[in-house]
């Protein structure tokens, strides 16, 4: 699973700032840390899996919904994503 690939498709350059970041919306007011967000891990459970996010605070709707999505779109079922710090 290439779930680092997913998290790197939402940075976007920005000559201005001289770093790489996301424009989009819907992750703005979440407390990420663009600069070392990624999966730490990925547990097979019982009853579906169990995604792992550093760098991102537990209150990260948008950033879970997002992997999640398309997660289940590849055909995953019952995904939960936790996020932390």
């Amino acid at each position: 699973m290439r779930l680092n690939w997913l998290l790197e498709r939402l940075y976007e350059p920005n000559a201005e700032l001289g770093s790489r970041f996301t424009q989009d919306p819907q992750f703005a007011k979440e407390p990420i840390n663009w600069g070392d967000l990624r999966c730490s891990e990925v547990q097979r459970l019982d009853d579906g899996w169990l995604v792992t996010i550093e760098e991102a605070a537990p209150d990260c709707p948008a950033l879970q919904e997002y992997v999640r999505g398309w997660l289940r779109a590849w055909g995953w079922e019952k995904v939960t994503v936790r996020t932390e710090r």
